[in-house]
């Protein structure tokens, strides 16, 4: 043994720090899902709003307007019965 030098301790972790860090993980990963899911809310707002936007035209527009209309919704009906 070397004189003069000490081996530090041992520390000691909390008992609570497990549980405190898995909170706070499981505390991120809820905000990350909630985030994603607000993103996915967010994109059907826009969809239905645009496709709101595009019965009116097709109900109040112009003859052309109309038929660009009916062409975007047959297109998105169409991919929505895909899904």
């Amino acid at each position: 043994m070397m004189k003069g030098r000490t081996v530090p301790a041992k520390k000691k972790v909390p008992r609570d720090v497990v549980p405190e860090a898995f909170n706070d993980l499981h505390n991120l990963w809820h905000l990350e899902t909630v985030g994603e899911r607000l993103g996915e809310i967010a994109s059907a707002l826009d969809r239905m709003a645009k496709v709101a936007a595009m019965g009116v035209i097709a109900e109040h527009g112009s003859p052309e307007d109309r038929e660009i209309a009916l062409g975007y919704l047959k297109g998105w009906f169409e991919e929505f019965r895909s899904v």
